[in-house]
C-alpha cells in the first residue's frame, strides 16, 4: 500500500508486502472457473480421464491441499486436493471457461457407473453444515461477530511469540483473550430451522445463540443445523436444545 492506511498501529512505517490480485473470471486465457469433484471415488473417476501415467500416479499420490497441472481429454486443467464437503477424498479442478463443459461432461460420463452425479451449491453447502465447517459470514463474523478462535479454529493463527505473525495479531489476541460465543453443531428433526432462529436451553428456557447455518439431511426433515451460542453454554453431547423460529429477543418462550 501507499501509507495512507496504517496496518499495523504497533509499527506505522509497516507495508503489506506488493501483490497484484485480479479476478480469473474476464481474464482472456488466464480464465478459469472451478468445480469440485468430491467423494470416496473421486481419485478413480478421475484418474479414468486421464491419460497420462504421471499425471495418474500423482493423483493416486496426492495428498491434502497438494496441485498439479493435469489433462482430461487434451484440455490443461490445474487440480488441487482441496474440497469443503467433508470427504476424506475430494479434488477442485480449474479450467477455462471455453474448455469447462468438455471436462464436466468427460467426468459425469466416465463416472456415471460409479454414481457420479451433478449437485449445485446447495447440496454442497449441505455437506459443508453436515461436517460442521464454518462459513464466512455465517459461522465466522458475520453477524453473529464469530472470531476465528470462537468457530473451533483457535489453531490457526499464532499467537505466540514476539515477532508477530501476521498483522493484527495484537488486537486479535486481545480480542480473543476472553471467548464471548461458541459453534454448536445440531441434529434435529421438524421445519423449525432457519438460519437468524433462536437456540433456546433445554433445561433452563434461556435463550442462548442463533441458528447461522442449516440444512436438510433427506426428505424426512431431519436436518442438521450450526448455532453461535454463549460461550458458557456448552451441552453434553446428546442433550437437548429448542429452536424458536423467531430473532433473538422476539421470541416468546411458553
Amino acid at each position: 500500500n501507499d501509507g495512507t492506511i496504517v496496518v499495523d498501529k504497533s509499527n506505522t512505517s509497516r507495508r503489506v508486502p506488493s501483490a497484484a490480485l485480479r479476478s480469473l473470471r474476464n481474464a482472456g486465457e488466464d480464465s478459469r472457473v472451478v468445480f469440485a469433484l468430491q467423494g470416496p471415488l473421486a481419485g478413480h473417476v478421475l484418474c479414468l480421464a486421464v491419460d497420462d501415467d504421471a499425471e495418474i500416479e500423482w493423483i493416486v499420490g496426492s495428498r491434502l491441499n497438494q496441485l498439479s497441472d493435469i489433462h482430461v481429454g487434451n484440455a490443461p486443467v490445474m487440480v488441487a486436493r482441496t474440497g469443503y464437503t467433508g470427504e476424506r477424498q475430494g479434488f477442485e479442478l480449474f479450467v477455462h471457461p471455453e474448455r469447462a463443459m468438455d471436462v464436466w461432461k468427460t467426468l459425469l460420463d466416465l463416472g456415471r457407473a460409479d454414481g457420479v452425479i451433478a449437485a449445485g451449491l446447495g447440496a454442497r453447502d449441505s455437506t459443508r453444515i453436515e461436517a460442521g465447517f464454518p462459513l464466512f459470514g455465517h459461522e465466522l463474523e458475520g453477524p453473529a461477530e464469530l472470531s476465528l478462535t470462537e468457530a473451533g479454529y483457535g489453531f490457526v493463527p499464532k499467537l505466540k511469540g514476539r515477532t508477530p505473525s501476521f498483522i493484527g495479531q495484537h488486537p486479535y489476541a486481545e480480542r480473543t483473550a476472553v471467548r464471548a460465543k461458541r459453534v454448536l453443531r445440531l441434529r434435529g428433526h421438524g421445519r423449525t430451522v432457519r438460519e437468524g432462529n433462536t437456540v433456546v436451553d433445554g433445561e433452563t428456557g434461556k435463550a442462548v445463540g442463533v441458528i447461522t447455518s442449516a440444512a436438510y439431511l433427506d426428505d424426512n426433515l431431519n436436518y442438521m443445523a450450526l448455532a453461535a451460542v454463549d460461550h458458557a453454554f456448552a451441552p453434553s453431547v446428546g442433550s437437548g436444545v429448542q429452536v424458536y423460529r423467531a430473532a433473538p429477543g422476539k421470541v416468546k418462550i411458553p
